[in-house]
């Protein structure tokens, strides 16, 4: 992958709002959320990620503030690391970070990631920003786990994105067009296994729910 740079937390209501006061972005499709009545318009709620926002209009939050969406590739490399942050590029197929969470290999816990335990509930609905640092990745980016599902800019493909890509896979994406996006580290309410930075979900480009939002 070139190198990319990608936000440390997930698009908050308050940042949203500063987008929609500018005339760019319209506002979330609903302002609640799973147990919360006024979700995006309570400033109580303000640094929670903003939800009920489709692709179409993450696409365009991300390009408001001259950013984009990463593309899937992108975003597993910031969940899972590589043989760089070992200091030694040159062997990278021997020590690549094969991690199955962002933090490792611990089995999960409310204290890493805000997802839904089988023996238990971490909140049912969605987590403050940044309120994870346990549940960090090798970079130190945050809710690569669970909270919400981020939307990635890649078409949904079976062969995930090596479908268009090939050795020696340099900035691989997914199909040049399809029918769903990719949704990419679970959420609130998940299990474990789907927060695994390996799994990956598709939604409909102009579908929205409680469990969905983005990062740039």
């Amino acid at each position: 992958l070139s190198s990319f740079s990608i936000d440390v937390c997930e698009v908050t209501n308050a940042d949203w709002k500063l987008c929609v006061g500018s005339g760019v972005c319209t506002p979330p499709h609903h302002v609640y959320s799973s147990t919360r009545g006024d979700y995006y318009n309570n400033a109580i709620y303000d640094e929670y990620p903003v939800i009920y926002v489709d692709w179409n209009q993450a696409a365009e939050y991300c390009d408001w503030i001259g950013k984009r969406l990463p593309t899937e590739a992108e975003w597993e490399k910031a969940a899972r690391g590589g043989c760089e942050l070992f200091g030694n590029e040159d062997s990278c197929d021997d020590m690549e970070d094969r991690r199955t969470y962002p933090w490792g290999e611990e089995i999960p816990d409310c204290e890493r990631a805000n997802f839904t335990p089988i023996a238990e509930i971490c909140l049912d609905d969605t987590d403050i920003t940044g309120s994870k640092p346990n549940g960090a990745s090798p970079y130190g980016i945050l809710e690569l786990a669970g909270n919400i599902f981020e939307l990635v800019f890649d078409w949904y493909g079976e062969e995930e994105y090596f479908e268009t890509g090939g050795p020696p896979w340099i900035d691989p994406q997914g199909p040049i067009t399809g029918v769903s996006k990719v949704i990419k580290g679970g959420s609130w309410n998940d299990e474990s296994f789907v927060i695994q930075v390996t799994i990956r979900g598709s939604t409909a480009v102009t579908w929205y729910d409680n469990f969905i939002g983005l990062r740039c």
